[in-house]
């Protein structure tokens, strides 16, 4: 029973650790092309994602709408004014080489 216990908690161990040395940065899913900003404040996948890369786009957008609502609550502006300007700022701050979604489609800036 201790053994089995033992190798239990070896194995989820390991899938934490494997979990999180895969898990990939926001940094390099731009990098490779897998994902990209988008004019309304937000990333998406550039193609259809990976579970991994839907996970990183789904906690990079909720950190930033957690963030663009306390701009917006501070200086009694709307969610949209933020995220809006929040868009047009990040899209001319992609480096080239990276994506920006403008008018619905995809572009290598």
């Amino acid at each position: 029973m201790q053994h089995t216990s033992l190798l239990l908690l070896a194995t989820i161990t390991f899938m934490l650790i494997a979990f999180n040395a895969s898990a990939i940065s926001l940094d390099a899913a731009r990098g490779q092309g897998l994902v990209g900003e988008t004019q309304a404040g937000y990333i998406a996948a550039v193609q259809p994602g990976t579970p991994e890369i839907e996970r990183l786009i789904a906690e990079v957008n909720a950190k930033r709408r957690s963030r663009y609502r306390q701009i917006a609550q501070k200086n009694g502006l709307s969610l949209s004014a933020v995220e809006q300007q929040a868009g047009g700022k990040l899209t001319t701050q992609v480096p080239p080489g990276q994506y920006i979604k403008r008018n619905q489609r995809w572009q290598k800036k």
